[in-house]
């Protein structure tokens, strides 16, 4: 599976996800060493896709803290634009 088949799993996934689910996608992501950039724009996604992808990145902090570490600064620059999240 390629990152765009991936980023399309989870867009239409991450809505009725389960922690469990997220916990899977999170090592996923780690272990193919997937860019979160290159799924950041499910946060613009709407509410409930766009919460749960924040879930999966708590999720990803809390597998591997270096692998969203470095990913922050990318984050952040997004923060004023998001909307979705309450």
């Amino acid at each position: 599976m390629n990152n765009q088949e991936f980023y399309n799993e989870l867009k239409l996934s991450l809505p009725m996800s389960t922690t469990e689910e997220r916990k899977i996608w999170a090592s996923i992501i780690i272990e193919k060493e997937i860019d979160i950039k290159d799924l950041s724009n499910l946060l613009f996604c709407e509410q409930k896709i766009a919460s749960r992808f924040s879930w999966l990145l708590s999720g990803i902090g809390a597998l591997d803290p270096n692998k969203l570490l470095s990913e922050l600064p990318f984050l952040f620059s997004l923060s004023d634009q998001i909307t979705q999240i309450n």
